[in-house]
């Protein structure tokens, strides 16, 4: 009996390892998009850009060593940089819609 338990354990941790890669937090991508608008929109005012940033990640419940974590993982990993972006154009797309912008 116990060495079924640690074989499945075992295939378990194998199944979560090689899998294809997942974003944990779907948010994260929501949280990029809206950080790169602010920056776009406040380049010129660091203090209220950095105000915005907090506010941003607090929003979405990150902090930012999970947010700045996660982005450099996805960035090392090409196939979960290109999930990351499926995510951000989605939520790029549904903004548009919500702003009636057809493109």
């Amino acid at each position: 009996m116990k060495q079924v338990k640690k074989i499945s354990l075992l295939i378990l941790l194998l199944l979560t390892f090689c899998s294809e890669p997942k974003i944990k937090n779907p948010d994260v991508a929501k949280a990029y998009v809206d950080i790169m608008i602010s920056r776009e929109d406040f380049s010129y005012k660091l203090d209220t850009l950095a105000l915005l940033r907090n506010e941003i990640l607090g929003k979405y419940q990150l902090t930012n060593e999970e947010y700045e974590t996660t982005i450099e993982s996805l960035k090392s990993d090409e196939k979960a940089w290109e999930e990351f972006y499926k995510e951000v154009y989605k939520y790029l797309d549904s903004l548009k819609a919500e702003a009636g912008i057809n493109n």
